[in-house]
This record gives structure tokens, sequence and C-alpha cells, in this order.
């Protein structure tokens, strides 16, 4: 079972019993007890993953590795909630442990316990309200006795199963006021730094039922969880501060901040996906702006709707509500809602195709967003000054100003840059990528989408990752890697289908063109006609058009068509493209009716739309789509 060096334990013998202290079991020799307990016949798999889970329970300690699979064995444990669950047998080993020691040491351990797993000596000594003296004595006791130790600086449980059964056996009216007292006790030990301490102060504040504290430092904590892109944390800290506000009287005050903690909270539900979650708070949100009847609240809540209603795809109501946000918002003149109403209508705008009109107002959220207001984040996830810009750029890649967009990028990067915030960055990043891809510089695009992805991935942030997933999909398809871009693009669908939908039907015509270039031209048509059905009911008249091309492009390669499908879907891509401004698309249009022509033996059609291609490939500075544009020439 052990090694010898592990053999080597202290022995202590007393008249009739020999004790021995057994140091912790590494990861390989506690699975050797693992083993026999489990039930026959179960899975080797199985085996490894109940090992695992044991392990983490007992962190190596041998009797709890024993009797953790024996409580496996007798089914009063099941294999897969084992990870956390502490077999009866043990928790009376330790109650009885905690039962033998005087009340003033029960006294003090409970304290601890409420604290947590790690502590420092004045908090404990503050909490419990003893002498300095005194609360030395005692915890030196509790060393002795192992229940606590000394690393550094401060003072740990032994083992956590320690501290659970000494927490679960306070009585929830005790556990009250001990988390009370803790969050009293931090209160004056840290005095002049309570900023460095929010995250303990809004726990303790919340159990020990101060409402009003918790609600104060819950917000707090939950916008440092957010300046260290920690979407997940944030939105637990407000959903806290939220159920401690339920507890107050009603006042307008606590309506106000009701609303203010909701809009905060839509913030992390977009990054985390959660459409279902968003749409929710935005309904709560409503109905409180329309009790409290005061414009400038009805315009904030109105242009976080539009944000909601954008975020699940549904872009007419979205629009409507749009346009009324930012009017309501210039009448009562409130910048920081002017921003937030600006920016939503700019994003919807780029959705539905209109890129002028998306260019223009994220232009106007861009100037409302200079100066010292740059560094202000208004409870969005991604900082405004950034978000705007980077939007802009999308917009003005999608209309082919090129310049103007990379000018507008490479200010949104540099912004993002000095506030340190990592997820705004990324997302910075990523709409570079879209802008990449716009102008055809795909091997520039790849390695930092492929980043983005990572790292998005990473934090947990589903909504931005399945962006990323989306566009590095496509990229590689473009590039030869069909499977691994399929793969991608399919996985960003996915998360689209539960959260996001912006860019479903975008992703969607990605996927059809992937799956044509991958020689699946069967699915490729469905998944086409998918992506056209999709744009014309959302709305979205860029992605719709792009699709038109892509249906071109998979009806040319049937040898059996007389080519009029074809050109009328190219002719159809080619007007859409003009209304819109979309010169890249329309760029491509001309350069496929132009291989069309060539097809069909039409030279003088043929001709007028390669000039033209090649002329606004030259133009736009699409230099790889200008090298296509030339060998078509050379071709025929």
């Amino acid at each position: 079972l052990v090694g010898k060096a592990d053999r080597e334990a202290p022995v202590h013998v007393g008249p009739r019993v020999a004790r021995v202290l057994w140091p912790p079991l590494r990861r390989q020799q506690a699975a050797v007890l693992d083993g026999p307990p489990a039930r026959a016949g179960t899975d080797a798999g199985v085996v490894a993953g109940l090992a695992n889970d044991v392990f983490a329970t007992s962190r190596g300690n041998p009797f709890i590795v024993v009797e953790t699979m024996r409580a496996v064995a007798d089914g009063s444990v099941t294999e897969g909630s084992v990870g956390g669950v502490l077999p009866d047998r043990v928790r009376e080993l330790i109650a009885g442990r905690l039962e033998r020691l005087d009340e003033r040491r029960q006294g003090l351990l409970a304290t601890a316990a409420v604290i947590g797993r790690e502590f420092d000596f004045a908090l404990l000594r503050e909490a419990a309200e003893i002498d300095e003296a005194a609360a030395a004595e005692e915890i030196e006791a509790l060393v002795r006795r192992r229940f606590l130790r000394v690393v550094g600086e401060r003072i740990d449980f032994v083992h956590a199963h320690v501290r659970e059964v000494a927490y679960r056996q306070l009585l929830p009216p005790r556990r009250v006021l001990q988390h009370a007292a803790v969050s009293r006790a931090i209160e004056r030990l840290h005095a002049p730094r309570l900023h460095e301490h929010v995250e303990r102060l809004a726990h303790h504040a919340f159990l020990g039922e101060l409402w009003e504290k918790a609600v104060a430092y819950g917000r707090d904590a939950g916008h440092i969880a957010a300046e260290r892109s920690g979407s997940a944390q944030a939105s637990v800290c407000f959903a806290r501060a939220l159920q401690a506000l339920a507890r107050l009287p009603e006042t307008r005050e606590t309506l106000e901040l009701g609303i203010v903690l909701r809009q905060l909270r839509t913030g992390h539900h977009f990054a985390l996906g959660e459409r279902a979650a968003y749409l929710e708070r935005v309904d709560e949100m409503v109905a409180l702006a329309e009790r409290l009847g005061d414009e400038r609240w009805l315009a904030r809540v109105g242009a976080t709707r539009a944000n909601a209603l954008w975020f699940a795809g549904e872009n007419r109501a979205a629009l409507e509500s749009g346009v009324r946000a930012v009017a309501l918002a210039e009448t009562v003149a409130d910048a920081h809602t002017l921003v937030h109403a600006t920016l939503n209508l700019g994003l919807i705008c780029n959705t539905v195709g209109d890129y002028r009109q998306a260019a223009a107002r994220l232009s106007r959220a861009a100037e409302l967003t200079a100066g010292e207001m740059a560094r202000e984040r208004l409870g969005r996830t991604l900082y405004p000054a950034v978000n705007s810009r980077a939007e802009m750029a999308r917009a003005l890649a999608d209309l082919g100003q090129f310049d103007a967009a990379t000018v507008a990028i490479e200010e949104a990067i540099r912004i993002a840059e000095s506030l340190k915030h990592s997820t705004t960055l990324l997302v910075a990043r990523m709409d570079h990528g879209h802008v990449l891809l716009c102008r055809g510089d795909l091997s520039r695009a790849i390695p930092s989408l492929e980043a983005c992805f990572r790292e998005l991935q990473a934090a947990g942030h589903t909504g931005f990752a399945s962006g990323a997933a989306g566009m590095l999909g496509y990229a590689r398809a473009m590039t030869g890697h069909q499977g691994d871009g399929i793969l991608l693009i399919r996985e960003a669908l996915g998360h689209a289908a539960q959260g996001r939908r912006t860019r479903e039907a975008l992703f969607t015509t990605y996927l059809s063109e992937a799956l044509l270039l991958a020689r699946q031209p069967e699915e490729a048509a469905t998944v086409a006609e998918r992506a056209l059905s999709m744009s014309l009911e959302r709305c979205e008249r860029g992605t719709e058009a792009r699709t038109r091309h892509v249906l071109g492009e998979i009806v040319a390669t049937r040898v059996d068509e007389d080519g009029s499908a074809a050109e009328r879907h190219y002719r159809e891509a080619l007007a859409l493209a003009g209304e819109l401004g979309m010169r890249p698309l329309a760029a491509l249009c001309h350069l496929a009716l132009a291989r069309f022509g060539r097809q069909r033996g039409e030279r003088k059609t043929r001709g007028r739309h390669l000039i033209t291609a090649m002329a606004m490939f030259r133009e736009l500075g699409m230099s790889s789509w200008s090298a296509r544009a030339e060998a078509e020439a050379r071709a025929g």
C-alpha cells in the first residue's frame, strides 16, 4: 500500500495502543484502495473517474478514502456523486472530536469555520471578540489537537471536511449572527482599505442578513469581477445583491437600484450567451420603469430592451425599440443613456445590413465616449468607447471603406490596451478579424482569431467565443481546411441557437459556403436555403445578399442546370449589395458573373463584369481577390 519512506512515520506507543501518524497518500497510492470496493463489472473508465473523485474528496487521507469507497459499495453514496460528499462515518468521527472540545474552543472553531477555510489571526480574534493572549492560547491548543494548522502568516483548517462539519453544526440563527460578526470585524480591521475586501464583505453581509450592506458590497464585488472580465462571478454578485435588495422595504430608491442591478446583470447574460435570462431581466426592468413613470428610466430601459431583442434575433422589434430609445434619450438629455441607446442602435443597424446608418450611429457613439468617458464601462460587458469604434470598423469594412475601418479598429484596440480589460480587448481583436475577412486577408485573420477563440473560451465567455469560432471556422474553410472549419462553424451555430442569435444567419451562410468547398453541394444548398429563410425572417439584408451570392455559386456547379437560376441569384445579390453599399460583395458578384459568362461563351458580358471586378478589387485594396480576377482574365 505504501512505500518504505511512508512507513517511517512517527510512532507513539501507549500502554496498549500504538498510534501511527500516516502522511497523506499520493494519488497512485490512494487508487490502490479504490479498486476492490468498486462494484463488480464496473467499467475501467468509471473506476478511474471514481478514483479521481475520491482523491479530490479525501486529499489522500487513507481513512476518508476507505470510508468513501465503503459508502459507494453499500449504496449510500452513488458513484456519480462522490466528489465533495463526506461519508457519514467520517462526518460522525469529526463531529465526535469537535464535541470533546470545551465550549470556548468549540466557539472559536465555529467562528473560524464561518470565516472560511483560511484566515488570519487578527480577524479570528476580532470576530470572536476575545483578547489577543487568550486567542493565541486557544489557537495553539487547536493546532496541537490537529484541527488547525499554521500556513505562513495565516491559519488553515487541517482539512476542508473539518471546517465543513464545524460549520454544519452551527444552528441557522447562530450562523447568521456569526457571519454578521465576521462582516463587522472586517470593517473594523480594514476600515481604510475596505475596497480590498469587498468580495468577503459581500459574502458575509449576505449570509449575516445585513441587507443594506449586502446590496452595496454585492454591487461593488460585481464591478470588481467585471473589471477582471469574470462575467460568471459578476453575474452571481449582482444576483445576490438583488436578493438582498428584495429584503429591504420598497421605496423609489430601491426600485431605481433594482433597475440598475438588473442592467448590470444583463451585460453578463450577454457575454455568457444566456438569452432567456437576459430577456427575463429586461422584462423585470420594464415593469419597474413603468412603475416609476420616469422618462429617464424609461429611456434607459428602452435602450436595454432594444439590445435584448437584437440579441434574441428579433431585429424588426429591436430596430423600432432602438429608434424610440435614442429619441427619448435625446429628449431627457442623459449622457449615459444616450451612449447606451446610440451604441445599441448602431449594433442593430449593422445586423440588419444598414451599414451606412450603422457607421453613422456608431461614429456618434464614439464621439459621445471621447475623453474621460472612454474610461467608463457604464455597466456594460465591453467598454463603449472600444465597442463603438470596433463595430464601426465592421460596418465600414462591409461598405469597403477599408482605410477608415483600419483607423477605427486600431483606435479601438489602442483604447482597449490602455484600459487593460481583457474581454474588451479580445472582442476588439475579433472585430479586427472581421475587417480582415471582408478584405480577403485570411493569412492575417486566422492567427488573431485563433488566439481570441482560445482565450474567450478559456474565460467562459460563451457568446463571444462562439463568434470567434464562426469567423475562424470560415477563414479555415476558405484556406483549404474545410474539415476543421466546418466543425468550428457548427459549434458556433450550436451556441447561437441557444444563446446570442445576432450572427446565426451569417454563420449559416458561412457553413453553406464551407460545405460547397468541401464538395458537399446538396447539403450546402439545403443550408443556404435555411440561411436565406432566416435572413429574410430576421430582416438581415446584408446576410441575404451574401446568401444569394452563395446560392449562385452552388447552383453554378450543377451540370444539369441551364444557368438561369445561378445568374438570377448572382444578379439579385449584386442588386442588393449595390443598394446596401456592400462594395466588396458587389465586386465578388461581378467576378462570379464574369466566370459565368466565360462558361456560357458570352464574351461581351464576361468582359464587362471582369473589368468592373478587377477595377473594384484594385480600388478596394483586396489584393488576394485581385489575383483571382487576374487568373480569371488569363483563363479566357
